[in-house]
């Protein structure tokens, strides 16, 4: 079996490993003397010793290592890539392809729906009607590569760029909208001559609810 580029043999290979219900990590490579990739092991996200670092070992996560041996072994020849040797026998139990399209490996937040996610949050449109926007449009969850965590990380990562110099004036335009949408939230920005944010505190309504709530259990407590 032969693939024009390494993009093309991953591809490859995690369609199966994502038919089957496996993740897929790059196990090793090798290069050459100009630093070129010429060897590449693809295989399964279990594969290799398990080192814990935590005691809770009652609930493994699901890509914990297993020392699984499932894998392709390839080689560069003349431009094209080899598949050399194929290990298909792995030593976990899978899951369904519905259910291993949320692998890491698997995931994929595509630039459409990037591009909506931040028209809409610069909108000022929450990230549930956000995201359900786009659920409406793949005609539901079980077609879409990604979930509304990874929508809201890259909203936030996207907020985090489009701060940058002047991010002050920028959050306090974000703050001002949110105000608009919650009459609990409150906040106060703290800014340099330039814009660049110093101190900032924010809270909504549940958050100041809650902080109420404890201070009147505390004051109880104390006056019991």
């Amino acid at each position: 079996m032969k693939f024009a580029t390494d993009h093309e043999l991953m591809a490859y290979y995690m369609r199966y490993a994502k038919q089957q219900g496996f993740g897929v990590i790059t196990q090793r490579t090798k290069r050459d003397t100009n630093g070129r990739v010429k060897y590449l092991t693809i295989g399964c996200a279990r594969g290799g010793k398990y080192h814990p670092s935590h005691s809770n070992i009652s609930k493994p996560r699901p890509t914990i290592k297993m020392d699984c041996k499932a894998r392709i072994n390839t080689h560069l020849v003349d431009g094209t890539w080899v598949v050399t040797t194929v290990e298909i026998a792995y030593n976990h139990s899978t899951v369904s392809p519905q259910k291993s399209r949320f692998f890491r490996s698997h995931k994929y937040l595509d630039e459409y729906s990037q591009r909506m996610l931040d028209l809409n949050d610069r909108a000022g449109i929450r990230m549930n009607k956000n995201f359900g926007a786009l659920v409406v449009e793949a005609e539901g969850f079980e077609n879409l590569q990604f979930q509304e965590k990874d929508c809201r990380n890259f909203i936030d990562k996207a907020r985090q760029l489009r701060l940058g110099k002047g991010g002050g004036e920028a959050l306090t335009d974000y703050f001002k909208r949110m105000r608009m949408q919650n009459d609990g939230f409150v906040y106060v920005i703290d800014v340099d001559e330039e814009l660049r944010l110093r101190n900032v505190f924010w809270a909504d309504a549940r958050s100041r609810a809650a902080y109420e709530f404890s201070e009147m259990l505390l004051h109880s407590i104390r006056h019991a």
